[in-house]
């Protein structure tokens, strides 16, 4: 597998739009995630590869703006990557509907190979952030101890976590409609209980 540069990612030197054309030739499974069903129930937006260019077109609209442009950079890729494992962990599952489980391991482990020869801090960032993408929704199953929770709130990376989550979710419940997301209030709501909750650990935590 070739390796990328983070400026291999973007279109030129300053920007935050994604050269998808580099991303297609050197991540094959980037294109095959267009191949990626997805549950209905979840992600009617369609296959996992709209889903994922949803979310990059969010974060860039929506990038936190006191960030450098370098650690904006290391979230858009975060984003860009956070699925990518779906290209492989994709199938039919007992109920016969579409799951990806386990994706967020193997989008960790692809996101590894492809940025061995960067920094070791910009690429480990960015695998903390794509491995632990999932962990804010096991915070509403009670799948969390107390002590997770504040192990999380503890990491200096936690606003960037959420911020890809929120990336994530709002692109899964989201229809892109004359340039407008909109967004299916309820569960919109539900994501933002979440939000101020982590946030409350993460001010408690670092005070």
């Amino acid at each position: 597998m070739k390796k990328m540069k983070i400026e291999d990612f973007f279109v030129d030197k300053e920007s935050l739009d994604i050269n998808y054309e580099k991303v297609n030739e050197i991540i094959p499974e980037f294109g095959k995630l267009a191949e990626s069903k997805q549950n209905p129930k979840w992600h009617s937006e369609g296959n996992a590869q709209t889903h994922t260019v949803l979310c990059v077109k969010y974060a860039k609209e929506n990038m936190i703006k006191e960030y450098d442009i370098l650690h904006q950079r290391l979230l858009m890729i975060a984003v860009l990557l956070h699925d990518i494992g779906k290209a492989n962990t994709t199938a039919i599952g007992k109920d016969n509907n579409w799951h990806s489980y386990g994706h967020e391991f193997e989008s960790e482990r692809i996101a590894r190979n492809i940025l061995w020869d960067n920094g070791v801090r910009e690429r480990e960032y960015i695998c903390w952030l794509i491995r632990n993408h999932m962990e804010i929704l096991k915070i509403v199953d009670s799948k969390h101890s107390f002590e997770k929770i504040l192990q999380m709130a503890s990491n200096g990376c936690l606003k960037d976590l959420i911020f890809v989550k929120e990336c994530d979710i709002t692109a899964i419940v989201t229809v892109y409609v004359h340039g407008t997301f909109v967004v299916e209030s309820i569960t919109y709501a539900i994501y933002h209980i979440i939000q101020k909750f982590l946030n409350i650990f993460t001010v408690f935590v670092t005070a």
